[in-house]
């Protein structure tokens, strides 16, 4: 069992935390196998945003009407397309 501890790190017996019995807050990593996911408040961002982009859409098609001319000679016979 050959263990290297060279960069092992040994908290301090003297600290007051550990004479108070109480430990200080868990530092949080996300585990390597989720790099490739959002999770989270980036998660939460990233839906908002989709809601966002899909308001605004449907807003558009509601105020887009269906007069506009298809095809170059049609536009040509109105006066508002002339100009």
């Amino acid at each position: 069992d050959d263990v290297d501890i060279s960069n092992e790190v040994i908290p301090d017996t003297s600290s007051s935390d550990e004479e108070d019995g109480e430990l200080g807050p868990r530092i949080r990593k996300t585990p390597g196998k989720f790099k490739d996911f959002v999770t989270g408040k980036r998660m939460q961002e990233a839906i908002e945003a989709e809601e966002a982009l899909h308001n605004a859409l449907h807003n558009l098609a509601v105020f887009v009407s269906g007069d506009d001319p298809k095809t170059f000679e049609e536009a040509q016979k109105l006066d508002v397309w002339r100009k």
